[in-house]
């Protein structure tokens, strides 16, 4: 497996097998030990709020670090997706390199691409 690698899981609702979204590593380095542009989707909103997207998160570290031996996650969020980035930063993860200003115009607004990281260290001292 070298060079750049995608790993995506779909989450469901382990009662109905019900889809309720998608977990996605787009680019892994295994060589390198990154696992960039992870994507995470909870595709309808009255699935909001019920745990589903932090459950799937905290599975995919544990996969990535412990079944990929990665030694670094990242992802980026838009600036206006408040409910993401508290899942994101509640898991361990932390802002990097700052922000990219203005990347996305949505709605006639121009929004903030906030990019974050967590080390696999990071992760076995808050588990």
């Amino acid at each position: 497996m070298g060079g750049l690698d995608w790993k995506g899981f779909v989450i469901a609702n382990a009662e109905t097998g019900d889809y309720l979204g998608q977990i996605d590593f787009v680019r892994l380095d295994l060589k390198n030990g990154w696992g960039g542009e992870l994507g995470l989707v909870i595709g309808k909103k009255q699935e909001y709020g019920k745990g589903y997207g932090s459950e799937a998160l905290e599975l995919m570290c544990r996969f990535g670090f412990d079944e990929l031996r990665l030694n670094r996650i990242e992802l980026s969020c838009w600036s206006f997706n408040d409910r993401a980035r508290k899942v994101y930063e509640r898991v361990g993860f932390q802002t990097e390199g700052g922000v990219r200003r203005a990347k996305w115009y949505r709605a006639g607004r121009y929004f903030d691409e906030i990019c974050y990281g967590l080390l696999k260290d990071e992760w076995e001292s808050g588990q």
